[in-house]
Formats: C-alpha cells, sequence, structure tokens
C-alpha cells in the first residue's frame, strides 16, 4: 500500500508533529481531531454544521449504520457521502466500541461478535470479512477493522484473549480487503489492543504495525481507567509503530489529553466528549472550561468567547445560551455544540501552529494550565467483559 501520510515537521526533544493525511484526493493536516457522526450526524448537529465549521473529517459507525438505515440506501446513494452530504474524509468505525455496551453485545468468540439490534432484537454475526464489506458498501475513505474491546477492569488473561482475537481479525480483515476486487478506494487502519499491560500494549503494537496497514490506531482506551494508565498504555503501544504510520488513539477529546499524546507522537483523535460538554453546558476555550450554567452567566450580555466566531459567539449573549440550555432546548444544544466543535477546530490549528513555530512547550504548558486534570478519569465507559 502507498502511504497516505507524510511528516511535515517534527519537534526537539519531543515526539510531537505535524504531517498530511491524502486519501481519494482528499486531505487533512495532522495533528487533527474528529467529530463523531455515528449516525451520519451527532446529537442536535449534522452535516450541515459539520461544513459550515470547515470540518475535514468525521468517523462514523458501519455497524450502527448496518442495522439503520440498512447498506441499501448506501448502494443506492453510491456511497455515504452522497447520501449524507458531505465531500470530505470520512472513517468507519467497526462496531468494537459496541461490545462494551448494554444493549447490543452478546457474546464473541475466535471468529466473530454476536450483537443484537436493541430496535428489532434481531441477532448479527459481524465477521472481520463482514466489517470489511460493509465498509466497502458504505464507501468510508478510511475504514477502521473489527478489534475485541476490552473494559478498563479486565485481567489479564482476558485481555490477553481479546488481545489475540484483535489479531487474528485484524489478520483476516486486511488480507480479505486486499484480495476485493473493488473500485472504491479505501485505506484501512489496524487497531491495537492490550488494555492497561504495559507488555500487552507493545506486544500489540508490534503486531498490528507488521501488517499491511495504512495507518495504527491504539484502541481500547478512555474506558474509566485513570489518565496515568491511559498515557502508559500510548506510550508504550506507540513505542512499537513505525514513525513513518499515522498514529490514531480512539477515543480522546479532552485538550489536556490531546496534547499530551501529541507530544507522545500522536496524529489523530475522535471522541464525543466536546459535544457531550457541550449539551450539559461546559463550553471550552482557550482559557478552560466555561460552565454556561452558573449564575454569573444567567444576565450577561457578554458572548461566551469575544476571540471565537462560532455561530453562537457571532450572534448570541451568554443570558440566550443560558436560558436554552436550562430550558433543555434543542437549538441550545445545537449552537453550543457548534461552539465546541469551532473550539476544536481552532485547538488543533493552534497546535498544528505551535508545532511549525518553535513554540509547542508553551502552547502545551498553556493547555495544561487551563484543563488541569483535578480527579477526572480518562474516561466513563466502566463495566464487566461477558
Amino acid at each position: 500500500m502507498n502511504n497516505p501520510f507524510s511528516i511535515k515537521t517534527k519537534v526537539k526533544n519531543s515526539k510531537a508533529r505535524t504531517g498530511v493525511f491524502k486519501v481519494n484526493n482528499k486531505k487533512a493536516d495532522t495533528p487533527f481531531f474528529m467529530p463523531v457522526a455515528t449516525k451520519t450526524v451527532g446529537k442536535f448537529i449534522g452535516p450541515a454544521d459539520y461544513n459550515r465549521l470547515g470540518i475535514k473529517t468525521l468517523i462514523v459507525n458501519s455497524l450502527i449504520l448496518y442495522l439503520n438505515p440498512g447498506l441499501k440506501h448506501f448502494e443506492k446513494s453510491k456511497g455515504i457521502h452522497n447520501f449524507m452530504g458531505y465531500n470530505n474524509i470520512l472513517f468507519t468505525d467497526s462496531g468494537g466500541f459496541q461490545m462494551i455496551r448494554e444493549g447490543f453485545f452478546l457474546q464473541r468468540s475466535k471468529r466473530a461478535v454476536h450483537f443484537k439490534d436493541p430496535a428489532t432484537r434481531q441477532v448479527h454475526v459481524m465477521t472481520p470479512e463482514k466489517v470489511m464489506d460493509t465498509a466497502l458498501i458504505i464507501q468510508s475513505d478510511v475504514a477502521m477493522v473489527l478489534d475485541d474491546l476490552a473494559p478498563a477492569n479486565v485481567t489479564y488473561e482476558q485481555a490477553k484473549t481479546s488481545m489475540e482475537n484483535t489479531h487474528r481479525w485484524a489478520k483476516k480483515a486486511i488480507d480479505y480487503h486486499e484480495k476485493k476486487d473493488s473500485k472504491h478506494k479505501q485505506k484501512v487502519f489496524g487497531i491495537s489492543q492490550g488494555c492497561f499491560y504495559e507488555d500487552l500494549r507493545k506486544e500489540s503494537a508490534k503486531y498490528i504495525n507488521s501488517l499491511n496497514f495504512d495507518g495504527v490506531a491504539i484502541g481500547g482506551v478512555a474506558v474509566g481507567e485513570t489518565r496515568e494508565e491511559m498515557l502508559m498504555a500510548v506510550k508504550a503501544a506507540q513505542s512499537e509503530i513505525d514513525e513513518d504510520k499515522i498514529k490514531y488513539v480512539m477515543g480522546v477529546g479532552n485538550p489536556a489529553d490531546i496534547v499530551n499524546l501529541v507530544d507522545l507522537g500522536c496524529d489523530c483523535f475522535d471522541s464525543i466528549y466536546p459535544t457531550q460538554n457541550a449539551r450539559h453546558g461546559t463550553l471550552f476555550s482557550f482559557d478552560g472550561k466555561i460552565d454556561i450554567l452558573k449564575g454569573p452567566n444567567r444576565f450577561s450580555k457578554e458572548p461566551v468567547d469575544k476571540t471565537c466566531n462560532c455561530e453562537l459567539c457571532k450572534n448570541h449573549s451568554r443570558s440566550f445560551i443560558n436560558f436554552l440550555l436550562k430550558n433543555n432546548n434543542p437549538e441550545g444544544k445545537r449552537l453550543a455544540s457548534m461552539h465546541n466543535l469551532m473550539f476544536m477546530q481552532r485547538f488543533m490549528q493552534g497546535i498544528r501552529d505551535a508545532i511549525e513555530k518553535g513554540k509547542w512547550a508553551v502552547f502545551k504548558k498553556k493547555i495544561l494550565k487551563a484543563y488541569p486534570y483535578k480527579t477526572e478519569s480518562a474516561g466513563t465507559q466502566v463495566c464487566t467483559l461477558k
């Protein structure tokens, strides 16, 4: 496979770098952040909003789309870009995250994962090959392979079993994809696992890196572990991945986490974190989080952020968004989500500028001061392995 990733600038005394990721005549500067558009839209925000914000990369969920609306919609539309009206880079996740979600996951085997459609109760068996076929029919630009995601609180043996399934499925997926005679050109990323055991993280990343993938993802973080565990897992994994491959940390959207992971040499990220926070009244700025529901904002005529050019900050006051969110108004949730996604765009551009202008250490220090960790964990999903 031709490498879709090229490095532009590296930082001395750090692994932080900028680069360019290219696929299907589209490109995105790295490091970049992908909003999560699970069903082609997020909650209260959709393709027209993503286009207005200038977002160059999104991730959708192939399992969810396979269930509803079903693959015929993508066949009839000649691909997801036409279906949803978004012409930039689209990743399809494989459904691995649904393995730790109530209502979806039934069981795993060495061959496949069994999921239950929460709406129809019908059981679907997803093999590595079926996941690749699904992504090709959807016509995403980048397909993530099926992986076995272990929650944070599993034993070493459970984590090793999940890792071995992930490796088995990754080999089957890439071999199958390479043999497919498809007109649609698609990049494929492998996913490393290993939970929060350093030796497993290294072993998994080394194996996935050895296969013929276009990029390597570090999965299974931001699932309820401590920040120290997350940083250990990512550091261990990325040390075994070739420098010239794009490195994707899945499920991370906290600005402090992102700058720490960029410092380790990671290139792209995705998460519901910015929009989830927005819907609950926490808005982002370069000075830190703003609790817009607090009393002082009730009658404030000031914009949320004077330096921001989003739809909310240009047109409305803190008082207005305070009123909308306190009344659970959908427009308030949309405006707040737009603001936080605009911040993520500005934030990632700030990262790239700081790296390229030799100001990375100063920028990193500023963000870590604005977004202190305190006692917040790296994720919220805590569950048991079935």
